[in-house]
């Protein structure tokens, strides 16, 4: 088995980002408002710089589970 370097320890599972894998980084910006609907734009998106990372399919787990309501650690019937 070939040796596969790590990006970092994912914030969420805690399990390795590999480079094949899709990241999700912290950023800060503003977030402006679109009149006719769709995805809001982000005009001056920084990466918040203290090596945080995550699996992008973790992240987006985490924010459903989030606006659901759904407690870290708290299991779903889903």
């Amino acid at each position: 088995m070939a040796y596969e370097s790590s990006r970092g320890t994912c914030c969420y599972c805690t399990e390795p980002v590999r480079p094949i894998e899709t990241a999700a980084f912290p950023v800060t910006g503003w977030e402006v408002e679109r009149g006719g609907g769709g995805a809001n734009q982000i005009v001056g998106r920084q990466r918040i710089g203290d090596g945080r990372i995550a699996h992008a399919v973790c992240a987006k787990r985490a924010v459903d589970m989030e606006r659901r309501g759904i407690a870290p650690g708290q299991g779903t019937l889903a």
